[in-house]
């Protein structure tokens, strides 16, 4: 009968082990999570016409890239906009600014704000980088489980990006799919090894620890494209809002990347 107690209480022991689930570092924040109705307002500073159908041809390349199931909605109307607890707006980005491609200011309430602007310079990769962003997502290389994946060359970077790339972002939401064991280097929200303000440009900042890695971390960002993991995080992260046990949700403060 003693030698029944220990096995008891072994048995109970591995039975509870066995129903513990492994979470998986994400890039993506439940304090900004979105309902799947977006409502949304343009702003233009110079050809309104012009820039409300770049805005609108890049909702319909996001949801047809991402196969997003998010319902865009645009209000013109500045107070009927803001009765919305959230909104989103885009605005005009000055492209003759430090970062011609976009500013990213998500919020958990009033308005997010998605900077872009109509160049020569931008191309899909970074005006979908965008709205990730503002709707909440992070950089890829900003995850919990970074340094698991690829290997910073630190000689290589400035002190602004090493500050940068030195706070990798403990809120990330986590999740119990499998599939965010795959850190996706080839997203359109992981930068390029190759940075042209790096001490030496023709040399990368980081280099994959997995070889399989190497071809996705490589691609300039002019060659990303929303992929399959991407998608994935984005049909997990929007929707209708349910409550998230057991895991800690702060406002997070947006981090800016000019690659």
């Amino acid at each position: 009968m003693l030698l029944s107690i220990p096995i008891y209480f072994l048995l109970c022991y591995a039975s509870q082990a066995q129903e513990e689930e492994t979470y998986y570092a994400t890039n993506f924040k439940p304090g900004l999570k979105w309902d799947n109705n977006i409502v949304y307002n343009i702003f233009a500073t110079t050809d309104t016409e012009k820039f409300s159908n770049f805005v609108r041809d890049s909702i319909r390349t996001f949801t047809s890239k991402f196969k997003s199931p998010l319902n865009w909605i645009e209000e013109p109307n500045w107070d009927r906009l803001r009765q919305n607890r959230r909104y989103f707006i885009f605005n005009e980005h000055d492209v003759d600014i430090e970062d011609p491609c976009y500013l990213s200011t998500p919020s958990a309430i009033g308005p997010s704000v998605l900077f872009i602007g109509i160049n020569d310079v931008c191309g899909t990769a970074e005006n979908m980088a965008g709205i990730l962003e503002t709707l909440g997502f992070g950089l890829t290389i900003l995850r919990a489980d970074r340094d698991e994946h690829v290997k910073i060359i630190w000689e290589n970077i400035g002190p602004i990006t090493a500050a940068m790339l030195n706070q990798t972002e403990t809120y990330f939401m986590k999740s119990t799919n499998e599939a965010f064991s795959i850190y996706d280097v080839a997203s359109v929200l992981h930068p390029s090894a190759y940075y042209e303000d790096a001490i030496d440009p023709e040399k990368p900042i980081f280099e994959p620890r997995n070889p399989v890695n190497a071809v996705g971390l490589n691609l300039r960002n002019e060659e990303r494209q929303p992929t399959k993991m991407t998608s994935a995080s984005l049909m997990q992260f929007m929707g209708p809002k349910k409550v998230i046990k057991n895991i800690l949700i702060f406002l997070p403060v947006m981090h800016h990347f000019i690659w």
